[in-house]
């Protein structure tokens, strides 16, 4: 009954109580069974009595409607109706205060109820994100299982692709080989808003200076803000990686145990490559293991 009162007196005009209705989630066809040219008293009772009599298809509803009478606050559209106005407001807000004190233990369990079906709608979202993503890496280390056996010129273009589905299935916005203006790239990626070239080789030997100057060469060629990965299966002569610290560093290193640790996920790309960049900061150093870093 107190529901049924405070929600007569929140509406004069019936255009504005069938809008609050519909905002509430009200069935559509409990609406439409709603006969709108009966006054609004026996509207609302059709419709309260007509709820609470079927509990197991309505209680949600029914709940919604009333959580949100009790906090609909200052209704001062009933100020504008002419001539009654005031004493409507009057008469609606004192009903207002009083069944929203009736609800407040009642909103209370609900909110806290909200709130644990949002921490665990929440927790099960980052179980399934997790569960596809070591789905994705999974696949993507059988694909690379693949890779290994293939011969030396086959490997070298299909590393090239694997690097790019790695770093998409990292959310790392990557684009795979382009030649521009005759100059061939392997590819390039966005960081935390930092633009990288990427360099793959897969040679029996260690990367040794002179390819990595070709390629610190290719990075000089772009914005000041550009880096460089360059990524070895077999690593880098120590004079490769020393010789960089002559000048500004700006080529990362990574080398086939940083990506076997990121296929094991013993470390996110993403985090490996910042972690990279924010020691190649600190220290000067451009290589440093993907092992070291995680467990640092």
């Amino acid at each position: 009954m107190a529901l049924k009162e405070t929600l007569w007196s929140m509406f004069w005009y019936k255009k504005q109580l069938r809008r609050f209705l519909l905002d509430c989630g009200v069935n559509q066809g409990i609406m439409g069974q709603l006969d709108w040219n009966q006054y609004k008293r026996t509207i609302i009772a059709q419709l309260i009595d007509g709820m609470s009599m079927n509990p197991q298809l309505y209680s949600e509803e029914l709940l919604r409607v009333a959580v949100a009478v009790a906090k609909i606050g200052d209704p001062k559209w009933l100020l504008n109706v002419p001539d009654r106005g005031k004493s409507l407001y009057d008469d609606a807000v004192e009903r207002i205060n009083d069944f929203a004190a009736r609800m407040k233990p009642i909103i209370e369990n609900d909110d806290a109820k909200q709130a644990a079906e949002s921490r665990k709608a929440a927790a099960q979202k980052r179980q399934q994100a997790e569960a596809d993503m070591a789905a994705a890496v999974a696949a993507l280390k059988s694909e690379f299982a693949k890779i290994t056996q293939m011969e030396a010129q086959t490997r070298g273009y299909a590393f090239e692709k694997f690097l790019t589905r790695l770093f998409q299935a990292f959310d790392i916005d990557a684009r795979g080989s382009y030649k521009i203006n005759g100059e061939q790239i392997d590819g390039a990626f966005t960081l935390d808003s930092v633009d990288y070239l990427l360099e793959a080789k897969w040679q029996s030997k260690q990367i040794d200076t002179p390819d990595l100057a070709t390629f610190s060469d290719k990075v000089d060629n772009k914005l000041d803000n550009t880096l460089g990965l360059l990524i070895s299966m077999n690593g880098f002569t120590e004079r490769a990686i020393n010789n960089n610290r002559r000048q500004r560093p700006k080529v990362l290193l990574m080398d086939g145990r940083d990506l076997s640790a990121v296929l094991e996920r013993v470390i996110d790309l993403p985090e490996l490559i910042s972690r990279k960049k924010i020691h190649a900061a600190q220290t000067g150093e451009i290589m440093v293991s993907a092992f070291q870093l995680a467990y640092s």
